[in-house]
């Protein structure tokens, strides 16, 4: 399905797959445009194409339809974005301390028992490790220094 743009109108850029892999254009995502039709050139619509320029007039490039959003269509797409990367985030449930040659480190997991996080920091006895975790896990210490591990 494609969506239908008005000559004159402006929308946000936002590429689809299309316009992606085989652009006609060097817009940047995000970016505002006017859609225009060019004499002598198909109008706009025709195939799920037009031509558009930016807001200062230069030109823009031929573009595919479904790229062009309204403005409180491109919003909803912002949200629907950020609400997929926050549900795809893993969320520190439970800790682990492991001893390697002596010293104590925190090995944090998520549901899936998967490793997300181990810290560099190494302590001397198991009971501070335990309270370095209790206090991460309250919230009163962001371990900012700790790298973030892929999920196996």
């Amino acid at each position: 399905m494609t969506n239908k743009v008005r000559v004159g109108q402006t929308y946000i850029y936002s590429p689809n797959m299309l316009d992606k892999i085989d652009g006609r254009t060097n817009l940047q995502d995000g970016e505002n445009v006017r859609v225009v039709n060019l004499y002598g050139c198909p109008r706009a619509n025709t195939m799920g194409h037009c031509y558009v320029n930016r807001l200062d007039g230069t030109w823009g490039g031929l573009v595919h339809c479904n790229s062009l959003h309204t403005k409180a269509e491109y919003i909803e797409y912002l949200k629907r974005e950020i609400a997929k990367r926050e549900s795809n985030r893993p969320t520190m449930r439970q800790f682990q301390v492991r001893e390697l040659n002596g010293e104590f480190s925190i090995v944090w997991h998520d549901d899936a028992n998967h490793c997300i996080r181990e810290g560099y920091n190494r302590f001397k006895t198991h009971a501070e490790a335990v309270n370095d975790a209790n206090s991460l896990e309250s919230g009163s210490i962001t371990p900012k220094h700790w790298p973030i591990i892929a999920n196996d």
